[in-house]
């Protein structure tokens, strides 16, 4: 008996301390985006990547059941890099990094969205 309360009172504390890590990092960290004018190119290619990121960051980082532990992607770097994409798009010559944080803060992966956040071409763990 006293096993089986410890190894409830284990799991307790556990969801606990996921729920404190999600919140923690959800209410602690922006998206990086708004550190760009509005209306400005970078603020642009900084949404779309921001979108694009949340999207793919959390596929490929964890199965849909555990999403929620992937709360936050933020927007590290915008840069203008002219001929990286041979699409015809818009913003095509711009591309930013995207860092995808689980609880606590913790860095899982840096994603490269490129073509002004329409592909993302690769990623680096």
């Amino acid at each position: 008996m006293r096993i089986l309360l410890a190894l409830i009172a284990l799991v307790v504390l556990l969801c606990f301390l996921l729920v404190v890590g999600w919140a923690v990092t959800a209410t602690t960290m922006d998206s990086g985006v708004q550190r760009y004018p509005a209306g400005s190119p970078e603020h642009a290619v900084a949404e779309a990547s921001w979108r694009l990121a949340v999207t793919a960051g959390r596929r490929a980082v964890a199965p849909r059941a555990f999403s929620f532990l992937l709360p936050q992607v933020r927007i590290t770097e915008v840069r203008r890099d002219p001929g990286h994409c041979t699409e015809n798009l818009p913003h095509q010559d711009w591309r930013a990094l995207a860092r995808v944080y689980t609880v606590f803060r913790i860095p899982v992966r840096t994603l490269d969205v490129q073509c002004g956040g329409s592909f993302l071409e690769r990623s680096t763990e």
